[in-house]
């Protein structure tokens, strides 16, 4: 008894209080031993840290991280994701470890949403505290990982290693690139296919020979209104007018997808691949 206590305690700082308790009631929920499985990670972070960390006191900056690691892992948790570590000022968490789930997919995608849609409050906390407010991007990627208890004879932590994750950190780095909020990889949106998605582009990310196919998530096909629809169906169009050559169609609607829907920034990528790709 006293042993599944102490675990069931050192368990509850990797994952949520309700999945600690799901291994009291049956300690097959969880397995503590290295093993090859498909999860989804999420990676989230401040975009700008290290400007604004230089304008802030020691204190200042560690109260204000607090504030962010705070409203992450209370969304994270919330989706029935494990906090894997705080690195600097980025959150990764996982769904489909320690604990499996076969919606792993949809609570990473559910709670970025979160993350994103509730940053007001956050920042709002920020104000009241005399601190900066806070930007975010965040990452998810789905596949295969090597999940378990790593480390040394010194430490060891219950983490997950393997393309999954490194995916999941580029396409974070690429949301300041393409001015969104959340990137999702190809393989986290072929497994929601209730959900609809803005294709960004395809790209190698570093550390990885294959490429992967970058999407926005905008939401639940049912909660999507008729405007954005349509301005999806264009941006659809105008991708594979892009992808077939037809510079004239595409940059048409890149620059009418451009002044109405945006972001500006992202669509002005487009614009310029194609002027490059007409010169050669």
């Amino acid at each position: 008894v006293r042993a599944r206590k102490r675990v069931s305690q050192l368990l509850s700082q990797y994952v949520p209080e309700e999945l600690a308790h799901e291994y009291r009631k049956d300690p097959q929920f969880l397995e503590l031993r290295g093993e090859e499985r498909t999860i989804s990670v999420l990676f989230c972070d401040v975009v700008g840290f290290s400007a604004i960390s230089e304008q802030l006191e020691p204190q200042q900056l560690a109260q204000w991280l607090n504030l962010f690691f705070t409203h992450v892992s209370r969304i994270v948790v919330r989706y029935r994701g494990s906090i894997d570590k705080y690195m600097g000022d980025s959150v990764m968490a996982v769904w489909g470890a320690p604990a499996r789930s076969e919606s792993h997919a949809y609570d990473a995608l559910c709670a970025a949403m979160d993350i994103q849609s509730e940053i007001e409050s956050l920042n709002r906390k920020c104000l009241e505290h005399n601190l900066p407010t806070i930007t975010m991007g965040i990452g998810i990627s789905t596949g295969q990982a090597m999940v378990g208890p790593l480390g040394s004879e010194y430490r060891m932590d219950y983490t997950v290693v393997g393309d999954t994750v490194n995916v999941a950190q580029r396409l974070e780095e690429q949301t300041r690139k393409y001015q969104v909020a959340i990137i999702v990889s190809d393989k986290t949106a072929e497994a929601l296919p209730d959900m609809l998605f803005r294709e960004l582009d395809t790209v190698t990310v570093k550390g990885r020979k294959q490429q992967v196919t970058m999407f926005e998530p905008l939401g639940a096909e049912t909660q999507v209104n008729d405007i954005v629809m349509n301005w999806l169906k264009l941006h659809r169009k105008a991708m594979k007018a892009s992808k077939e050559g037809q510079w004239d169609v595409a940059c048409e609607l890149f620059s009418q997808l451009r002044e109405d829907w945006g972001p500006v920034g992202m669509y002005d990528l487009y614009l310029r691949g194609i002027e490059q790709a007409r010169k050669l």
